[in-house]
């Protein structure tokens, strides 16, 4: 229940995966989460080796804040701008487009969340431990898999929807639906920066 608490909120990840599985009319949900699941493994190593209390430091929030925002604020210009260059025309899919760059890209878009590293320094912190201390790595394995299959099944089905949105309505929706999640995912980005920028002057005050 709580990996679905966690996967059900929009954010920049669900974003790109209506945007993406629109735009190559296919579901991309699988690789997109296979990105995110390696961002959270390197999370969780850090958890098990008792450094996540860095994550709470305010020099961290800020760096996060700044680079995932920058990072997300890229990524909405691209949203934005491909329904404009291609405003006229239907939108092609590329034969040669790949899987390859999606996983990297839901790497990168989970970074670039910094309360996708907040909730883990926190909450995902405090399940960890508890796995550990109730079943040991075994339970840890469980609380992992369970939570990764909520990531999956959920992104699988936004990407389903996705896809089957654009090949039944065509290009117009596909275009929308990018400007929206571009307009989303940029919102979120200037949030990140303006709270990190925030926080800088109460340090500096």
């Amino acid at each position: 229940m709580i990996g679905f608490s966690g996967a059900l909120v929009p954010g920049p990840l669900f974003a790109v995966t209506v945007s993406e599985s629109m735009r190559l009319r296919r579901n991309v949900g699988f690789h997109i989460v296979l990105g995110h699941i390696a961002a959270e493994v390197i999370l969780v190593t850090v958890i098990v080796l008792g450094l996540s209390y860095l994550f709470n430091k305010a020099e961290v929030k800020i760096v996060l804040g700044i680079i995932g925002g920058g990072f997300l604020l890229f990524t909405a210009y691209g949203l934005l701008v491909y329904p404009i260059k291609h405003m006229n025309q239907q939108v092609q899919i590329d034969p040669k487009q790949n899987s390859r760059n999606l996983p990297t890209l839901g790497f990168l878009t989970s970074f670039s969340n910094p309360y996708f590293t907040i909730w883990w320094a926190s909450v995902g912190s405090l399940l960890v431990t508890e796995s550990l201390t109730i079943a040991g790595y075994i339970g840890l394995a469980i609380f992992l898999i369970s939570h990764w299959c909520s990531d999956l099944s959920w992104y699988i089905l936004v990407s389903f929807l996705s896809c089957k949105s654009s090949l039944r309505f065509g290009s117009k929706p596909v275009k929308i639906a990018m400007y929206i999640c571009g307009v989303l995912v940029a919102s979120l980005a200037v949030y990140y920066v303006i709270d990190a920028i925030l926080t800088l002057t109460q340090i500096l005050a």
